[in-house]
């Protein structure tokens, strides 16, 4: 195998996603985490066989991509001291209350493994290389639910090479809330975190702005109108509820709005600016189509109609910045265009997308979720390629094409000479 092919293979195996059981999951977040442990947690399970139990990372993998050293036996570092913490979980505290653990058999979290073999009867298995043992056995406490990782969140994936470290510097609360979102995590019916029960930013309609061919055309504003369910913000916080107070509440949350805000900046999740069929808080509410990919590097397939829809605008009600949404270089500024067929009244809410997330095609709620939220985005861009038509047949367009120069009168031209497609070097974006 030469170096190239080396290379695929171990951007192949980056790729691919592990499991944590469910029980696990909630003895880390019951035990209030800490941002160390849950990453070395995360480090342990990144390396298990296919049963998501045994483990054959080490110290070293936990001090590569944490960056706690191990350490010796007689003077441990903080690695070690991180692995003897989570050992001490899945333990209950002493009834008597003088301070030792009950050990229940296969209560801990996880186990040396040749205490796990010891305790169970169960042979250890063999890895493929000698020098790659069985180091750690995971508990997964006989469970039939598990919560799925990407292997990108350990290993890190071009540029971003440490993404447990970053994380780390983010804080408990946000590690916490990362560790949350990939449990609440609904690609296939939202394209991200679900609004209801978790968190969103609601958006205010603010303006209708004119009405064509049977569509509406509204401004909705960024109003910073964050909703938050205590099922995750309490235990990201780490507290079991919040203060009747309303001002002490408000202080019991910033922490939880500020670890948001880290992971949004530190590049974990971003905001898909996304129009819903009803409000963020009815359960039946489900995406329409993406309007705006609020993060600094968009990806492909993610951009968003909303630059589309207010170029459509502009051919509607001419090159007046009072209509006009975004400025001339595209900048919204918090406002976003929106289009709905009349009589529906447009949700725009703020839905937050995992950056590290399962990409493995071979797995069914991937391939669909991807297939629904492109369905979704060409039927919206069909009906406003139809509009476009419509548009390019009429007087009022007509009248467009003899106001003075604007940045879109080379795109009104291309719809006159009946182009397919709007090209984006024509864009004043």
């Amino acid at each position: 195998m030469n170096t190239e092919e080396q290379k695929q293979q171990t951007e192949k195996k980056k790729k691919g996603c592990f499991r944590i059981a469910k029980e696990a999951f909630d003895v880390l977040i019951t035990n209030k985490a800490t941002a160390w442990e849950l990453g070395a947690y995360l480090v342990l399970a990144r390396h298990t066989d296919e049963s998501g139990k045994f483990s054959t990372a080490g110290h070293k993998k936990i001090y590569e991509a944490i960056g706690a050293s191990p350490g010796t036996e007689k003077n441990p570092g903080i690695g070690r001291r991180l692995v003897k913490k989570l050992m001490e979980m899945g333990q209950s505290p002493d009834p008597n209350g003088n301070g030792t653990m009950l050990k229940r058999p296969l209560g801990k979290l996880i186990y040396q493994a040749d205490e796990w073999s010891i305790i169970t009867d169960e042979e250890i298995p063999d890895t493929k290389h000698e020098l790659y043992p069985v180091n750690f056995v995971l508990n997964d406490f006989s469970s039939e639910e598990w919560v799925w990782f990407p292997n990108e969140l350990v290993d890190g994936y071009k540029r971003f090479k440490s993404p447990l470290k970053k994380l780390k510097q983010s804080g408990d609360v946000a590690t916490r809330l990362l560790f949350l979102s990939y449990r609440v995590n609904n690609m296939e019916d939202f394209g991200g975190i679900p609004p209801l029960s978790n968190f969103y930013n609601k958006y205010v309609t603010s303006e209708h702005l004119t009405t064509a061919y049977g569509f509406a055309f509204y401004k909705v504003t960024d109003k910073k109108q964050f909703s938050a369910f205590n099922l995750i913000s309490l235990p990201a916080l780490g507290i079991t509820s919040f203060s009747e107070n309303p001002e002490e509440k408000v202080a019991q949350l910033k922490p939880f709005w500020d670890a948001l805000s880290s992971l949004e900046s530190q590049g974990f999740m971003y905001e898909m600016v996304t129009v819903m069929d009803n409000s963020p808080d009815s359960a039946d509410a489900r995406p329409v189509y993406e309007l705006h990919n609020k993060s600094y590097s968009t990806n492909i397939g993610e951009e968003g109609l909303s630059r589309r829809i207010d170029r459509i605008l502009a051919k509607i009600v001419g090159t007046g910045r009072e209509f006009r949404v975004a400025d001339d270089l595209g900048r919204y500024y918090g406002n976003y265009p929106v289009i709905s067929r009349v009589g529906i009244l447009p949700h725009v809410v703020g839905i937050y997308r995992l950056r590290f997330r399962i990409s493995n095609p071979k797995n069914y709620p991937v391939k669909a979720a991807w297939q629904r939220i492109r369905n979704d985005q060409n039927e919206m861009e069909y009906e406003l390629e139809q509009l476009e038509v419509l548009l390019a047949s009429t007087f009022q367009f007509a009248d467009v094409l003899q106001t003075a120069p604007s940045p879109y009168v080379h795109q009104c031209e291309l719809v006159s000479q009946g182009s397919d497609q709007l090209e984006d070097d024509y864009l004043p974006y």
